[in-house]
């Protein structure tokens, strides 16, 4: 509600100004939870119409992950501090764009000690499969559509077929068996066909963000400052702002504190 962008369009005519609740607001370097809250603000868009299916999305999208707490955060503590020193995030569609921050917070979390690559599963055919080795974690976002999830699990088959990588982490609902191998990890996740993938990019994201947490804590990094050498920051640094060259000079405004 204070930041700039709040304070200089609040008057702006053209301009909606909606800030979230100040509990959403993390004091920490990679904002997870502003993040995910800042993903179900701007989803309700969506939803103008339909109101109370909006309600119900967030009430399930909350049930999920209070399960995936509480089921599975020794899961995946283990399976952060195994032995892998790059992570894939594969996913289609809105979970795509969740594999995307995944990647983020495991280098942003690690220092960049572990590497991190985002794909969907039909472009990680083609080349970015390379990118695995035996000290690859792989986690499989899987889509709830029958069709693209078929298209998934034979890439996977394909990976085991080809013995690439440390293990998987599989995450979705029902998820078929014999997509595992002995040492991977199923996150089964009751409701998330029913809430979509669009909104369970959301439960992806978290799933991510966890892998981050404690991959930080096993490399003996600070979670709410990993960056010790302070090359990055929660609040960006002064950058100018070029304009069109109808305008005379850049302007370059100072950073919010």
């Amino acid at each position: 509600a204070h930041g700039k962008l709040a304070v200089n369009f609040r008057e702006n005519p053209e301009v909606q100004v909606v800030a979230l609740d100040e509990g959403t607001n993390d004091q920490s370097l990679v904002m997870t939870s502003s993040f995910t809250n800042l993903v179900i603000a701007a989803q309700s868009l969506g939803f103008l119409n339909s109101i109370e299916l909006y309600e119900k999305r967030c009430r399930q999208l909350s049930e999920i992950v209070d399960r995936l707490f509480q089921g599975h955060f020794d899961t995946l503590d283990r399976a952060a501090r195994s032995n892998f020193g790059r992570a894939v995030f594969l996913g289609t569609g809105a979970q795509f764009g969740a594999c995307r921050e995944a990647a983020l917070k495991m280098l942003e979390m690690t220092a960049g000690k572990i590497g991190a690559m985002a794909e969907t599963y039909l472009g990680f055919r083609h080349g970015p499969m390379s990118y695995v080795h035996d000290k690859t974690l792989v986690v499989c976002f899987l889509s709830s559509n029958e069709v693209a999830r078929a298209y998934e699990c034979d890439l996977l088959h394909e990976l085991d077929e080809k013995n690439l990588g440390l293990l998987k982490v599989i995450v979705g609902e029902n998820v078929p068996a014999s997509v595992a191998r002995e040492q991977d990890i199923i996150i089964n996740c009751p409701m998330l066909n029913e809430v979509g993938d669009d909104c369970a990019a959301v439960v992806d994201v978290v799933i991510g963000q966890l892998l981050g947490f404690f991959r930080c804590l096993h490399e003996g990094l600070r979670p709410d400052s990993p960056s010790e050498s302070g090359v990055i920051n929660r609040v960006v640094q002064d950058f100018k702002l070029h304009l069109p060259r109808t305008a005379n000079k850049a302007v370059k405004p100072r950073s919010e504190k």
